[in-house]
């Protein structure tokens, strides 16, 4: 098994360079596992996207919605509630289309998801109540501090 670990990649292999962190959603990346465990088991690596997550394909669809439909122009604002990888993969695709992003969350958050957040422009609210219906984005743009 020690020569699984220390094979090289073939030399004439190009690296493959995006320019654009929305361009590097990786949709069909999965590890066979055969080799190693005995039995066909087939890894599907979503955690390989940017933001860390599948959620950068809803938040790209999210954000491409509202700007074609005009509900969100260029250079606006949108607020979103996220304690975790929809709102890191919102505040990325914010920064690289110059948005707005205000990330309303809860005292639950990480904080290395806010300091994330934070690196990518997003302005963070803390919202310490939580409702049954609304999560933390009811009430939380007008009663919370923002840290």
């Amino acid at each position: 098994q020690l020569d699984l670990l220390l094979r090289d990649t073939p030399a004439s292999t190009s690296p493959v360079v995006y320019t654009s962190p929305a361009d590097l959603v990786v949709d069909n990346v999965y590890l066979d596992l055969s080799s190693t465990l005995g039995h066909r088991i087939m890894l599907k690596c979503e955690a390989l996207n940017l933001a860390g997550s599948v959620k950068i394909k809803a938040a790209r669809k999210m954000l491409s919605s509202a700007l074609t439909s005009n509900r969100l122009a260029p250079g606006g604002t949108f607020i979103e509630s996220s304690s975790g990888s929809l709102g890191v993969a919102l505040a990325m695709l914010a920064a690289q289309n110059e948005l707005n992003f205000i990330c309303v969350t809860d005292t639950k958050s990480s904080n290395a998801t806010i300091r994330l957040l934070k690196a990518y422009g997003a302005e963070v609210v803390t919202n310490p109540s939580r409702t049954q219906n609304m999560g933390c984005l009811e009430g939380g743009l007008n009663t919370s501090q923002t840290s």
